[in-house]
């Protein structure tokens, strides 16, 4: 029915909205938004893991999987995800316990033949046998990826306190056991599941979700007869019997448990089951419970837990639906050391908090200034990036009525007094999980012993029974905290939202410098002009039509980041300010107002966004509080203890992450890693950072920028808020004393046959996998490089995908992206492994760049131009708020290069790029074979991997020349920058090929000249060269084309990749056991600063 089935309720919006149903009961929500650039589609299917057979755990995220790999339209693998990269677009896809959701953005243009492509997935999905072997691999790599992920460890333990009987108690992610080993020893084939699954795919049980620049009419006209071919297959609604089952087991509750988790600090974790689930999200009752039980203010649990040096931090929500019915809500409290050894204090004041509700029962004022917000933030709401309003609106299109698809996020349409009374009395702790956990228990008091283990993860715990004395004591509270009480109205709700008035002239393309001090005349030069101690730069229009302003501060002082020990104390100071500004800082939150501050390596940002009428009240408080902070013993020790476990929590970040931090502080002349960070950090006491803040205020600089609906007076305004609390005390900040801006290090140039640089990093023992990470660094930013970067990154990266992951299944991310570090632009590739190790990775990596001449200069010119086109679509897509727009100019702010046009200018280098410039780039920066590349491999070894890294390291030790340099065992301390020329390591790294033989050569010679033989194929397959051919660099594209393997899915597209060897056949002419280079080499020249 091409006709809406009702008026959905919508926000202050410029896009157009209509809901249908297909004949074949198929629901979509068309979205229609005139100036987009890109679209976006979603399918939101109500099947997820609670739908998973017993015999194959996981067939749900399985199919996930299998879904992108081939359709009876479109059989190549990599079709779809070609077509939408090639056309400036992403994709992905999740799947959750009740619903899995396939969504992607592409150019607007390529609107139609991405849907057509899509809606095959759900027509007609191949589920070949091929891709079925390899994509467990997939799986597999995606679950060893999550053992060292916090979340889904403590979700592996809380599956342990649910009904056995209860879907949401198994296995989810499923892994090689689920999906292959065990269905083989019941002789179950997981292929015939895999299209026995499809019942769930039924078109009834599907919502799509559609944004285009196209009118609501053309939308549908796209729409209708690509996804009226999915079956209805009979089901209305999914196939959920544990709908009323309450998932939680009675006979695991009350209990006290100790977990063993990722992260680093301690955390209380409470978790009940509440009858608040998507079924009544009219009334929203756990809206109303979550504000009360997470606010920070007075009479709060976490202001008391603070006062008492209890606990530093409290979240809680009701996000895990379980079904329509039942949602868990959590509490979750970051504990102090005290705390954990006080916790049963810790749960006293939750109980007591909890008790004080049941008294004072549903609180009617309350409960409006909580509908009055969510009303307000619907209402206002800013549009987002397509793609993540698809998602979210497929999303909601399987819980709300149609006409609530966007408002049921938001709004609380009645209050249900019986319902939020009943949850409210349901809160005891008799029935919650009560969960003490951190990522270790070695050097703390344990009453119990942890002397259980999940089947999955290898999760350890222990259960200790808590007295009933003990609990009845919890819940009764009769000596109540008087502190604890239901906290004030919130003065930060705003009650005008009215817009400026517009400007009499042309909305501004860019921010302008309205207020500086010290003060310049309109013909004094800036070059001669003193520096600005403050300036401030303003941007006003109505193209976002919200009564609402982006505010960004930046405060430059010269000893932020002086030393490693300096960084830690100005991460410290940012904390201090943002727990100091605290209580007033949550009431603007709640009103959606909010600021952060965060520690950058010239000092410390601190950005507002929100209603603007309220703004100037909440910068007069923040300010006043930085101008009058004292640092007390309890407030510097939390929130030290608080940067430590955040140093540490990184140091367990993903392997590719850590990749990636090592390469970046191999990059600059002066970047402290976390480890040297935290080790200087431990040393830092109260004295230190009162001396700390005393110097950085002393002399300052600060940066401003305001954009939205305010006007430049009321930028002004704010600046003298700011000069008047703030820098009052400085002397102000000479250039001389500017603090210096790391220098990016030139890497040495070299071939892949002269040279390789190798920076090897352990990761920590709860990570899993290994990663490489290959870092293309090319030249200072330019307009044509940024354009030439982008457009290579988006033709090889589906590429790059397909070719490691999907067809080597090397690992689950793998991936390539542009890299900008300062001022200077690079490319990097990236695969995180959980099953090769990186050597053997480094060399599929180094094989497929090896193939990747050949493969572009066979690349039709339509691929290239449209690439192109699709890059240039991105860059004019408008900022669609505010906050997005400061984002997008407070960089060129930052770096003092004031180059707000830099979108533009890269745009206008696009539509000159040909061809041959994309070539001479690859030629030039990134093929093996160039002496002009500049390259640096990191690897992170995982603990499995570290053998080979001992072994490397060992070859390393014992062909260390000691005259040259002193003791080699000294030289591989981490403090030491050591840089050695090694001979080849004959038993780890294999020595290269032989030459290539005589027939090779002549039959190159021979197509290089134009002169190929018709019976090309025959000449290669007759004289044995495939093998031989296949690694050369550069090969003619009319050979590439011939000796590629045999496959029934290869493709004449398809990149021509050597199979390569365990380990790659490169001379490993460099390595260097940390991050720091030895050599004397040039750095890139950095921007003068502007005045």
């Amino acid at each position: 029915m091409k006709e809406g089935i009702c008026v959905v309720e919508v926000p202050q919006s410029t896009h157009a909205y209509r809901y249908v149903r297909l004949e074949n009961g198929l629901d979509v929500l068309l979205v229609s938004d005139p100036k987009t650039e890109m679209s976006a589609a979603a399918m939101c299917c109500q099947v997820g893991s609670g739908q998973d057979p017993d015999e194959v755990l996981g067939l749900a995220h399985f199919t996930e999987h299998m879904m992108f790999l081939g359709t009876e339209k479109y059989p190549q693998e990599d079709s779809y995800s070609n077509f939408i990269s090639e056309n400036g677009g992403s994709n992905n896809a999740y799947t959750a316990f009740d619903a899995t959701n396939f969504y992607f953005s592409v150019k607007s243009g390529a609107l139609d033949g991405s849907l057509d492509r899509f809606a095959q997935f759900f027509i007609a999905p191949l589920f070949t046998a091929s891709a079925t072997e390899r994509e467990i691999c997939a799986v597999e790599s995606e679950n060893q990826r999550a053992h060292s992920r916090d979340f889904f460890v403590f979700d592996m333990f809380l599956k342990e306190t649910m009904r056995p009987a209860h879907p949401k108690s198994r296995f989810a992610v499923g892994n090689t056991d689920t999906l292959k080993n065990a269905p083989a020893e019941k002789g179950i084939d997981v292929r015939e599941h895999l299209f026995a699954f499809q019942k769930h795919y039924s078109s009834r049980l599907m919502k799509l979700c559609v944004i285009g620049r196209e009118t609501l009419d053309e939308l549908y006209d796209m729409v209708a007869p690509k996804f009226s071919p999915v079956r209805d297959k009979g089901a209305t609604e999914p196939e959920c019997p544990w709908v009323d089952l309450p998932p939680l087991d009675p006979s695991k509750l009350g209990k006290m448990y100790y977990v063993k988790c990722v992260r680093t600090e301690p955390r209380l974790h409470l978790v009940w089951e509440v009858a608040g689930g998507t079924q009544f999200y009219k009334a929203a009752p756990t809206h109303y419970l979550t504000h009360l039980l997470g606010h920070e203010c007075e009479g709060s649990i976490l202001k008391v837990l603070k006062d008492r040096n209890l606990a530093s931090q409290l979240t809680c929500g009701a996000v895990q639906e379980v079904s329509k019915v039942f949602v868990l809500l959590e509490i979750e409290i970051y504990l102090t050391p005290e705390g954990y050894e006080r916790v049963s204090d810790v749960l006293s004041v939750v109980f007591q908090y909890l008790a004080l509700l049941r008294d004072t029962g549903l609180s009617v004022a309350h409960w409006k200034e909580v509908s009055d917000t969510a009303e307000m933030r619907f209402r206002f709401q800013q549009e987002g990036k397509p793609e993540d309003e698809v998602v979210q609106n497929a999303l909601n299109m399987t819980k709300y009525e149609p006409q609530h698809v966007l408002s049921g996020d938001h709004r609380m349409f009645t209050m249900d007094t019986e319902r939020i009374t009943s949850i409210i009395r349901g809160l005891t702790p008799r029935n919650a999980v009560i969960a003490v956990k951190r990522s270790s228990f070695d050097d703390v008091d344990v009453p119990v012993a942890l002397d259980r283990m999940t089947d999955h993860y290898g999760v350890e715990y222990g259960v200790m029974d808590i007295a009933s004395e003990t609990l009845d004591s919890w819940h009764e509270s009769r000596d109540r905290d008087p502190s604890l009480a239901m906290p004030p109205l919130n003065k930060f709700v705003p009650d005008n939202f009215d817009l400026v008035p517009p400007l009499p002239v042309e909305e501004p393309r860019e921010p302008k410098l309205v207020y500086r001090t010290p003060v310049i005349s309109d013909v004094e030069a800036h070059e001669s002009a003193p520096p600005a101690d403050l300036a401030v730069y303003h941007w006003q229009g109505d193209t976002f039509k919200a009564p609402k302003v982006a505010v960004a501060f930046h405060v430059m002082s010269p000893v932020a980041y002086q030393s490693p020990a300096a960084r830690f104390m100005t991460r410290v100071f940012a904390k201090l300010l943002v727990e100091r500004t605290n209580t007033c800082c949550y009431y603007a939150l709640v009103a959606d107002l909010d600021m952060s501050a965060n520690a950058t390596t010239e000092g410390i940002e601190v950005h507002v966004r929100g209603f603007s009428q309220k703004v100037p009240v909440l910068m007069e408080e923040v300010w006043s509080l930085f101008d009058a902070m004292e640092v007390t013993s309890d407030l510097f020790d939390m929130c030290k203890e608080q940067e430590i476990q955040a140093v540490q929590n990184l140091l367990k970040a993903q392997a590719w992450q850590q990749a990636d931090k090592a390469c970046v502080v191999a990059t600059y002349t002066s970047k402290w890693s976390g480890k040297d960070v935290l080790q200087a950090g431990l040393g830092v006491d109260l004295q230190d950072m009162r001396h700390f803040i005393k110097a950085f205020r002393e002399h300052g600089k600060l940066s401003m920028c305001t954009v939205g609906n305010i006007t430049a007076q009321g930028a002004k305004d704010l600046a003298e808020v700011v000069r008047s609390k703030y820098l009052h005390r400085s002397k102000g900040l000479p250039k001389c004393m500017w603090p210096a801006s790391a220098r990016v290090v030139k890497y040495p140039e070299g071939s892949a046959t002269e040279r390789n640089w190798i920076l090897p990093t352990r990761v920590d023992a709860s990570v899993k996998t290994s990663a490489v990470l290959m870092s293309f660094q090319c030249e200072a930013r330019s307009p044509k490089i940024i354009a030439l970067v982008d457009v290579f990154t988006r033709v090889t990266s589906s590429l790059f995908f397909s070719t490691l992951r999907t067809k080597e299944q090397l690992g689950y991310v793998v991936h390539s992206s542009a890299r900008a570090f300062e001022l200077v632009e690079s490319c990097r590739f990236i695969v995180e492994s959980a099953t090769c190790s990186p050597w053997y990775v480094y060399g599929r990596m180094h094989h497929f760049l090896a193939a990747l001449g050949p493969w572009l200069r066979s690349l039709p010119d339509e691929t290239f131009q449209s690439v192109v086109a699709s890059e240039i679509d991105i860059r004019k897509e408008k900022p669609p708020s505010a906050v997005k727009q400061l984002d997008a100019w407070w960089t060129a702010i930052t770096q003092n290069h004031f180059q707000f046009d830099f979108k533009q200018r890269v745009t206008e280098a696009l539509k000159v790029l040909t061809m041959d410039d994309l070539i001479s780039f690859f030629d030039t920066y990134i093929s093996p074979s160039s002496s002009k590349r500049r390259c640096l491999t990191t690897f992170a070894y995982s603990q499995k991997d570290c053998e080979e890294l001992d072994s490397l390291t060992e070859q390393w030790k014992r062909q260390e020349n000691p005259a040259e340099g002193g003791d080699a065992t000294c030289r591989l301390q981490p403090s030491l920058l050591v840089t050695r020329e090694l001979e080849p390591w004959r038993d780890v790294v294999k020595e290269a090929k032989p030459a290539l033989s005589d027939g090779a050569k002549e039959l190159i010679a021979l197509v290089r000249s134009g002169a190929a033989p018709p019976n090309l194929k025959q000449i290669v397959d007759s004289l044995n060269l495939a093998s031989e051919l296949a690694g050369v660099p550069d090969l003619p594209a009319a050979l590439a084309a011939v000796v590629a393997p045999a496959e029934d899915d290869a493709d004449s597209s398809a990149l021509q990749i050597s199979k390569g060897e365990e380990r790659p056949s490169l001379p490993v002419g460099y390595i260097f056991a940390h991050a720091h280079w030895k050599l004397p080499l040039e750095c890139f020249p950095t921007l003068p600063p502007s005045p």
